[in-house]
């Protein structure tokens, strides 16, 4: 076991806050404007905050990625859209992706 990260997920009343915005298909510039509202609502130290989407993520370059990260902000978002694709575990996809931008 590691001890180095915590990963929790937000509390119920910041996390409304997000579930507001469920659709379909994403693009990241919205996303991260999405999650720099949410820190500066939520406040305290949140160095790393990581966004699970379920539908197409998409960026100015690139239309269907697997995730993306705003490194300078300590943001990222990945999507489980289509992860039976590539893995039969959902759980192993999530910690991928959680330690891959973590």
């Amino acid at each position: 076991m590691q001890h180095e990260f915590q990963f929790t997920v937000a509390p119920e009343k910041p996390e409304g806050f997000i579930h507001q915005y469920r659709r379909q298909k994403y693009h990241t510039k919205t996303v991260f404007g999405w999650l720099k509202d949410y820190k500066a609502k939520v406040k305290g130290y949140r160095p790393f905050i990581i966004l699970v989407v379920d539908g197409l993520l998409e960026s100015d370059k690139w239309t269907n990625l697997f995730g993306s990260r705003s490194q300078v902000d300590g943001m990222a978002v990945f999507t489980v859209r289509d992860f039976d694709q590539f893995v039969n575990d959902k759980i192993r996809f999530f910690r991928y992706y959680l330690v891959r931008y973590a």
